[in-house]
């Protein structure tokens, strides 16, 4: 796309969003909002039983008694804070569309810590976790190219007319995915247990976004948002990859302390050994943190913080 296009888009997204009234902004804000939370809770009892069902592999797979004590237990935990997951996940994601309309939305994947000489000074198990970020938000971002562009020039036009990217998109993959790692670090799940769930949120909900983009962004053009737009190969910018650890978590080993997923030829051996009476389906816990009626819950009372704690989403 030439620099010429991109001013043009500038200028008609600023023309635009001169028309509109913050309530204006908000209504249309919380639709897109409810597109977004209502395909998170559809596809979480799918991306829920992936994830216990990798579980399971890990305690099918373990060597030793205590390998699979340890497998044992952290499915355990995954069970009991079922509910507790989705909840946040929900409250997360909701939180986006808040920060968006407050023009503070810029979510990274965390690669950019790691360039250079900061990649010596950081964790292991932090790194192991943005590796996965990186590597389903990039392939997503991909993946959902044309219509990713596409929507960061109309919500653009919400967002005062100034630029968009995947950073501030607020149906962003990446925006999946941090909530999903805000989520987790809430629960205080360990960092084996993360990386599985990265591989299950891909394969569940990632991979699935196609109809919930397609839908906010047919939204968005149905309101006048450049009914017109025509996608410009080119125009999407390129997603950084992260200097010297560019490597797929799909395809990590036991050395190093990171985690090995199941193969799929794994998967169909504990399959059919499970040809048993049928375990009990997984529970997620009996209850959930009370949520306020009509609005998607804020994950807790201390976070976010007050700021956030507003009216803006409702369900």
């Amino acid at each position: 796309m030439t620099d010429s296009h991109t001013s043009e888009l500038r200028q008609e997204a600023e023309q635009l969003a001169g028309t509109l009234s913050g309530e204006k902004i908000i209504a249309h804000l919380k639709k897109c909002q409810k597109f977004a939370a209502g395909a998170a809770d559809e596809l979480f009892p799918k991306f829920f039983k992936l994830y216990d069902e990798q579980m399971t592999l890990f305690v099918e797979a373990a060597k030793t008694n205590q390998e699979e004590s340890l497998a044992l237990e952290r499915q355990r935990i995954l069970r009991q804070r079922g509910n507790d997951l989705k909840y946040y996940l929900s409250g997360f994601l909701g939180e986006g569309f808040i920060k968006f309309n407050k023009g503070e939305l810029e979510t990274h994947t965390g690669e950019e810590k790691y360039q250079g000489d900061m990649l010596s000074l950081v964790e292991n198990e932090d790194l192991e976790e943005t590796i996965a970020i990186a590597s389903v938000s990039h392939r997503a971002e991909s993946r959902y190219n044309e219509v990713l562009w596409e929507l960061n020039q109309r919500f653009s036009v919400l967002n005062k007319g100034k630029k968009v990217d995947e950073s501030s998109n607020p149906v962003g993959p990446v925006q999946y995915c941090e909530a999903l790692r805000k989520s987790m670090a809430k629960l205080k799940f360990d960092t084996s247990t993360k990386i599985v769930a990265y591989k299950a949120f891909d394969d569940a909900v990632i991979s699935s976004l196609a109809e919930v983009l397609s839908q906010v962004n047919d939204y968005l053009k149905q309101q006048g948002f450049f009914p017109n737009l025509q996608y410009k190969s080119g125009g999407h910018d390129a997603p950084l990859p992260v200097a010297q650890v560019e490597e797929s978590f799909d395809h990590w080993s036991d050395e190093d302390d990171r985690v090995a997923l199941p193969s799929s030829t794994q998967a169909q051996a504990a399959a059919q050994a499970r040809q048993q009476p049928a375990q009990a389906a997984p529970s997620m816990g009996q209850q959930a943190p009370a949520q306020h009626a009509g609005m998607v819950p804020s994950p807790d009372s201390s976070l976010p913080t007050d700021q956030y704690q507003d009216k803006l989403i409702i369900r």
